[in-house]
């Protein structure tokens, strides 16, 4: 499962995997938004 957030300032997403002994994260990535990316709508936010 792929799950993604945005905020003003910045973007995260996981990569996860549930499995029957809980959730496991495969993979985290985060990043703070440039002056440009900033002003997307959240939607085109969470697609970067």
């Amino acid at each position: 499962v792929l799950t993604t957030d945005a905020s003003g300032i910045g973007i995260g997403g996981i990569l996860r995997q549930d499995t029957p002994n809980g959730t496991k994260i495969n993979y985290f990535k985060s990043r703070v938004l440039d002056d440009t990316e900033r002003k997307y709508d959240t939607i085109e936010q969470e697609a970067l």
